[in-house]
């Protein structure tokens, strides 16, 4: 066998490598080391409001963060969203993740996958937390500002949908993915390296 088919089915192989989700909305960077715990709001579900980033809008992925200020357990996590507008409506979940460990004092991150949802510019977003063991006290961490999209900062939304308020509130931490990214750079690098190799091969045979 000569190399040139073997440079060939390489190409075609970086070529064809799933696609990376493009991000959509992104506040992950800044922490302000502040949660909002469900139990102290007296909340079952705690959101925000978002303006979506970019073009693409088939949400596949969301990751979510929590910090447990209580002691060693498990708790279920549920994401769901809703349109912006009245009357409120859902747009998509429950997406559930079962059986998410938690460390006492600790930060975790949980990531809902499969989601397959086309969302508007601007969405609500909730997260909720069931089945908690006993001693178990989460609530979603407090990041800002967004580094992709945008949110205000002034308010979070509850479990009834509604604007709440307070002093210091800031945006939840929520990543949100969608398909249709552009190959990593990284991938094009190498695609491009491999079709240099067959041109050069094809000049020295």
């Amino acid at each position: 066998m000569t190399k040139l088919p073997m440079l060939g089915a390489l190409a075609t192989a970086l070529f064809t490598l799933p696609v990376p989700g493009a991000i959509i909305y992104d506040n992950t960077a800044t922490d302000t080391f502040n949660s909002v715990l469900y139990s102290a709001a007296g909340l079952s579900a705690i959101g925000d409001q978002i303006s979506l980033g970019g073009t693409e809008r088939n949400a596949t992925q969301a990751m979510a963060q929590f910090y447990n200020f209580g002691a060693i357990g498990t708790f279920d996590a549920v994401l769901q969203f809703y349109a912006v507008g009245a009357p409120l409506s859902q747009i998509g979940g429950p997406y559930t993740v079962t059986g998410i460990a938690a460390a006492a004092n600790a930060v975790i991150d949980v990531t809902f996958t499969g989601l397959g949802l086309t969302l508007p510019d601007e969405v609500i977003f909730q997260l909720s937390v069931l089945n908690s063991s006993s001693g178990v006290d989460v609530g979603p961490n407090l990041f800002d500002p967004p580094i992709f999209g945008s949110s205000s900062n002034s308010f979070f939304i509850g479990d009834t949908v509604n604007q709440t308020t307070g002093l210091n509130v800031d945006n939840i931490y929520f990543r949100l993915e969608a398909d249709g990214a552009i190959p990593e750079p990284s991938t094009i690098v190498l695609s491009a390296l491999c079709l240099a190799g067959i041109a050069a091969l094809r000049r020295h045979r």
